[in-house]
């Protein structure tokens, strides 16, 4: 009983001298919770810039896609063999690169 009785004036004391601080440093570390429309603002806002780079990533492909299928225009009416021996290059990496995925025991040695 006489450990007991230490403990919760041990306690006691504790909370007189310095339960005040600790409880406004508690509430200094704990952000109070968000409103609702606090989250909605989260909501939106991430809405809005996910929109905003989609629209982005959309115009630099379409600019890189326009300036690639110039040079191959411009590439096949300049030199039609250079254009076909790039074509046949294209077409040889890609089947490769199919080979290389659906190869056994080739999407275990994947690593992401």
């Amino acid at each position: 009983m006489k450990k007991h009785d230490g403990e919760a004036e041990r306690e006691r004391a504790f909370k007189e001298l310095l339960g005040e601080h600790v409880e406004q440093w508690d509430a200094d570390i704990e952000p109070p919770i968000p409103g609702e429309d606090a989250f909605a603002r989260l909501v939106r806002d991430h809405k809005e810039a996910v929109r905003g780079r989609r629209r982005r990533e959309r115009w630099v492909f379409l600019g890189i896609s326009v300036l690639v299928l110039g040079l191959l225009t411009l590439l096949w009416q300049r030199s039609p063999a250079a254009f076909a021996a790039l074509q046949g290059a294209a077409l040889l990496v890609g089947v490769g690169v199919l080979a290389a995925g659906f190869r056994p025991g080739g999407e275990g040695r994947r690593r992401t």
